[in-house]
Parts: structure tokens; C-alpha cells; sequence
């Protein structure tokens, strides 16, 4: 998890490589599918810079072999905080 949100707080454009063409990720409410679609999600986020502080990481493997992995914590955006939700 260190790996991807230092990633997301310095270049989260780097990020689409870990996702594939049937991932799928709910950030503030909006299912995104698809690694280009992510990659589009998180480089149209209005801030640049960020820092996450996580509160818990709970992993479950999928049915496909796959995980489905649930953060909660907070995103610290320009001097603000806001809840993941």
C-alpha cells in the first residue's frame, strides 16, 4: 500500500499500471472501469498535490483471483482534509 499512495501523492499518472482493463474503483462515489478510465479518473482530480494518512487496509481475494481491497483514511489536499469514503 506504501508503493501505490506515495505513487498517488507524487505522480499519480504512474498509477495505470497497476490496474487492468477490468479493474474497477469507486473514489467519492464514482465506478470507474478499465485501466485508461481509472488513469483518466485520477489525473482530472482537481488537486495536484496530496497526502494520505490511512486509517485501515482490509484485503479480500475475488472470485477471479483478483483482490478486492477496502482503505479508509483521509486525503490531505491543499492545506484541506477530506474523508475517503
Amino acid at each position: 500500500m506504501e508503493h501505490y499512495y506515495q505513487t498517488f501523492d507524487t505522480d499519480r499518472g504512474k498509477l495505470v499500471a497497476l490496474y487492468r482493463n477490468d479493474s474497477q474503483l469507486t473514489f467519492e462515489g464514482a465506478k470507474v472501469i478499465g485501466a485508461q478510465a481509472i488513469g483518466e479518473k485520477f489525473m482530472s482530480l482537481a488537486f495536484k498535490a496530496s497526502q494520505h494518512k490511512l486509517d485501515s487496509v482490509d484485503y479480500q481475494m475475488s472470485p477471479q483471483g483478483g483482490l478486492f481491497v477496502f482503505v479508509t483514511g483521509q486525503i490531505l489536499v491543499q492545506s484541506k482534509s477530506h474523508l475517503i469514503p
